[in-house]
């Protein structure tokens, strides 16, 4: 899309058009929901929130060493 539109401005249709062309689906009500509602949806968080394993912490993860 950039490089098409190098040297002109360019739109919102422009971007919608661009997604549809790629993704073969209709774009326009994502894109718009998505200016309207900027921040990550609730059932997206929701459903992904488990999905991320819990980051293990360092100093109970491995024993400590003794220094002389």
């Amino acid at each position: 899309m950039l490089a098409d539109r190098r040297g002109s401005d360019v739109g919102l249709e422009d971007l919608i058009s661009a997604m549809e062309s790629e993704t073969n689906d209709p774009q326009g009500p994502f894109v718009r929901h998505w200016l309207k509602h900027p921040s990550i949806p609730e059932d997206f968080r929701a459903r992904y929130s488990m999905a991320v394993a819990p980051v293990a912490n360092p100093e109970t993860s491995s024993p400590k060493e003794s220094h002389p």
